[in-house]
């Protein structure tokens, strides 16, 4: 026997959705600041590889404090000769400004002699210089597979910490251009 009394069923339809709506509020002042705070700490570690990332990669570029060792991955299949810098700045009398020959975009370059009496032309890389160690290794790698009997032959470099250097061998008429277009000083 039914002892309760007869309820209009919109009525509770009506009362179930007020709950549902009800319970759908409470979970969404539950979670809406804990997804808040996984977006932030997302964005916060996204930010934090990329700052790492970027510190490394400056760190690991080889011109910058760069170990001797390394020097050797420049060499590998070439004949040029790793010149000290001591070497350099006593062929160059120190880089003696009456000893400079010209300037280009990576620095000045020098006119020296070598102990054994071999002339050389030394390319200093310029402190204002904006090239790195990569336009410096692409540089001497371009370099390098352009030897030829008619070109300025790279003999060596150089790298003492920052400071970078190429040595050629010293082209006693001048410059190309002047040869090939008759130009004079």
């Amino acid at each position: 026997m039914w002892v309760e009394s007869l309820r209009n069923v919109s009525e509770i339809r009506r009362e179930n959705a007020l709950v549902s709506n009800c319970r759908w509020k409470e979970e969404w002042t539950v979670f809406a600041p804990l997804i808040s705070e996984l977006a932030l700490l997302t964005i916060l570690l996204i930010t934090v590889g990329v700052l790492y990332r970027m510190r490394t990669k400056v760190l690991d570029e080889p011109g910058i404090n760069q170990p001797a060792n390394s020097q050797g991955a420049l060499l590998q299949g070439t004949n040029v000769i790793v010149y000290d810098s001591s070497d350099l700045v006593v062929a160059t009398n120190n880089f003696l400004l009456a000893n400079k020959i010209g300037h280009g975009g990576f620095g000045n370059v020098y006119k020296g002699v070598l102990e054994n009496g071999v002339e050389i032309a030394v390319k200093k890389q310029d402190v204002t210089s904006r090239q790195g160690f990569t336009e410096f290794e692409n540089e001497f790698k371009l370099i390098v597979k352009l030897q030829h009997r008619n070109l300025t032959k790279l003999l060596g470099y150089c790298i003492n910490g920052a400071e970078k250097f190429l040595v050629y061998e010293f082209m006693v008429d001048n410059s190309l251009d002047k040869v090939i277009f008759g130009m004079t000083s």
